[in-house]
């Protein structure tokens, strides 16, 4: 990103984000250039007990909850106690989850899903962030979460196809086929590791 776009828009990193001030920052940026999550790593981290994120993780943690908390009253949601805390812990975890630590239910995967449309329809009524960029990147989640919650079966399917994520992602016809095959079957994926 060009300095000119961080001066023209008083994009700045906010201390009231302690320990996140780059989030914060990052969450910024979106509303005024394209950014993007890439699959390949760029950079090596070392990692070490003394780090400010390791010595601050606790704080660092609240400081996330409470940007994300801002950027869904800017796109409209308030969102449940519930809900947000499901979607917080979502967001900590790598992917494919450990279900041990997300304790996960077909409930709470469900609440996910409907909070992943909810925020792409608020966002597609305000317009604060770029429709098709944020779109994607919230089908994307929509996706990883569905096609390892294929234990809960048809419902999950149906929910998926009437959803804002096939829209916006390009599957191949074999991955989908072989998503409909696990729902139908329920296939866990937990119990074939």
């Amino acid at each position: 990103m060009r300095k000119s776009v961080l001066d023209a828009n008083n994009l700045r990193y906010e201390y009231k984000y302690i320990h996140a001030e780059d989030y914060g920052l990052w969450l910024k940026m979106m509303k005024y250039t394209k950014l993007a999550i890439l699959q390949e790593f760029l950079v090596l981290r070392h990692e070490h007990p003394e780090q400010l994120s390791n010595i601050h993780s606790e704080e660092q943690n609240a400081t996330l909850k409470k940007i994300r908390y801002e950027l869904f009253r800017e796109i409209g949601i308030v969102p449940g106690a519930e809900e947000y805390e499901i979607f917080c812990t979502y967001l900590t975890l790598n992917y494919p989850w450990d279900r041990g630590v997300f304790n996960v239910t077909k409930d709470k995967i469900l609440l996910l899903l409907n909070l992943f449309s909810k925020i792409e329809k608020a966002n597609r009524e305000s317009k604060v962030y770029n429709l098709n960029l944020f779109s994607s990147f919230l089908a994307d989640r929509y996706w990883i979460l569905a096609n390892n919650s294929t234990f809960i079966g048809m419902k999950l399917l149906k929910k998926y196809y009437k959803s804002f994520a096939p829209d916006h992602l390009q599957l191949h016809f074999n991955t989908r086929l072989k998503f409909f095959i696990k729902c139908f079957m329920k296939y866990d994926y937990k119990k074939h590791m």
